[in-house]
């Protein structure tokens, strides 16, 4: 009699309440990039129900890779109808798509190019918005991605955020003969077996979820950074989990923050496995090791003022958080989320590194083990006010330019006055150094005004001297005619008295 009652109470219990159907669809993935897919790639999600979906709640699967949700703009509830992308760097996907401005979250992944199962489970473990996706149907490596257009999945141009439920249907799934995909919220799409109908979301059991963060480029010969976090069955911290990771290079290292630097160039898969009791998953990301685009460029000292500069010479950004850079006795440890951007330079003022430049020491840049990445060797400018004055090396190279052009286009500039009027004795560059002598018209303007001030200067300086010394000769002059005239009066006055 108990018995029959409980099963009584699950049947109408689960007449009343009835499993929710899926709520969330996926209508565009961006696997597969060209140049890259590291940082690039994104998927567009529709709330295809009546009510709002707090996404942060949710968590994002690849097959059984569980990954966080975070809120990157906009209200985290996606409203019903409402649609939003889910970036592996929101930042990254930003830069990519500077026009977006509709609801963005951050996530980490990396999809496979190739293709693989994609799904979402809510806070209550229901599955939602599954598809097997492949490369077969669309956007592999020519700059498309695999869009929802018109009930059936294709390789169109990329539109974050423009999905029209007018022009698709969502509510059922099939396989064209012409070997196009329609998409479903209530099919699993499987571009080998024939889809699987399910009339209702599937529940699965709960387990664990794990996050890997890493940045997704390194420098070799540099530690990177590798940090990691597991949430239990209910979205709480665990602390008292096992983490191992495997860089992807043969080498294995256990920690829940643990620091790697890659020997060589190359991508790498890294794989997160976290144990916690009888639970266990795993997490991975891909990374890439390059050579160090990173370098001390110049240095300039204008007495309490200056600064240290530092160049990214790469096509790719790239954080320098905990490199040192030391000069002499003086060390300094680049803060958290310092980052170069590409091909540009970034200076750091004197006053912030309390670093005390002195011309006769080099300043070196050190990854965070202390292995030299980069050193620096200043050039020196010194004139006759101003001895040991430490100025940019684009102005030592514009000083070179114009007294160069000066001898090549035939100026009367004879060799002595070169030396008095300009007052400047400069390293000459060698011809690799002589080949790079395109700068700025700022800095050579100043170069020239020094070398012209200079030269203005002695120039008056000649001048003056030169009325001094004809001042004293006809001072000189009138003496001695004096004297001649003296003497001439004496000799006729003895001749008058002889004459007496």
């Amino acid at each position: 009699m108990k018995s029959f009652c409980f099963y009584l109470g699950i049947i109408v219990g689960c007449s009343i309440f009835p499993f929710s159907a899926e709520a969330l669809v996926v209508t565009e993935i961006m696997y597969d990039l060209p140049a890259g897919d590291a940082g690039h790639e994104w998927i567009e999600v529709y709330n295809d129900s009546d009510t709002e979906i707090d996404l942060t709640l949710w968590r994002f699967f690849e097959g059984e890779q569980g990954h966080l949700i975070k809120n990157a703009s906009g209200n985290p509830p996606l409203p019903p109808q409402g649609i939003a992308i889910i970036a592996d760097n929101e930042a990254q996907f930003r830069a990519d798509w500077p026009s977006f401005s509709g609801s963005l979250f951050d996530s980490s992944f990396s999809l496979h190019n190739t293709g693989e199962e994609l799904s979402f489970k809510d806070e209550n473990g229901l599955v939602h918005g599954k598809i097997t996706y492949a490369s077969e149907w669309g956007g592999s490596g020519d700059g498309n991605s695999l869009s929802l257009f018109q009930g059936a999945w294709h390789g169109r141009s990329p539109s974050p955020g423009t999905f029209d439920k007018t022009s698709d249907d969502t509510s059922g799934t099939s396989q064209d003969q012409d070997g196009s995909h329609e998409s479903s919220s209530s099919e699993t799409i499987d571009p080998v077996a024939k889809p699987k109908k399910e009339s209702q979301a599937s529940f699965v059991v709960p387990n664990i979820y794990a996050e890997a963060h890493m940045n997704q480029r390194a420098v070799v010969g540099a530690q990177s950074e590798f940090t990691a976090d597991v949430f239990g069955l209910q979205g709480e911290p665990i602390d008292n989990a096992r983490f191992l990771w495997n860089f992807g290079d043969g080498s294995v290292q256990e920690g829940k923050r643990v620091y790697h630097a890659y020997e060589y160039p190359g991508s790498y898969v890294v794989v997160l496995s976290v144990s916690a009791g009888k639970y266990h998953v795993t997490d991975r990301g891909e990374i890439v090791a390059v050579s160090s685009p990173i370098n001390v460029s110049n240095a300039v000292s204008m007495g309490n003022e200056g600064f240290i500069e530092v160049s990214n010479t790469g096509d790719f950004e790239i954080d320098i958080s905990r490199w040192i850079l030391s000069h002499e006795d003086r060390h300094y440890v680049f803060p958290k989320y310092s980052i170069i951007r590409a091909r540009a330079e970034t200076r750091f003022p004197l006053k912030t590194t309390l670093i005390a430049l002195n011309q006769a020491s080099p300043i070196v840049l050190s990854y965070p083990n202390g292995i030299t990445a980069s050193t620096y060797h200043f050039p020196i400018l010194r004139t006759a006010d101003h001895e040991g004055t430490v100025v940019p090396d684009v102005v030592r190279r514009e000083v070179v330019s114009i007294e160069s052009s000066n001898i090549q286009s035939g100026a009367n500039i004879a060799p002595a006055s070169l030396s008095q009027s300009a007052s400047v004795a400069f390293t000459i560059p060698g011809e690799s150094e002589l080949s790079e002598l395109s700068t700025s018209s700022d800095d050579g303007s100043r170069a020239e005004a020094l070398i012209q001030t200079e030269i203005e200067t002695n120039e008056t300086s000649g001048n003056s001297l030169a009325w001094i010394l004809a001042f004293t000769f006809i001072v000189v002059i009138s003496v001695l005619g004096i004297i001649f005239i003296r003497r001439e009066k004496q000799d006729e006055d003895n001749d008058i008295t002889l004459l007496d």
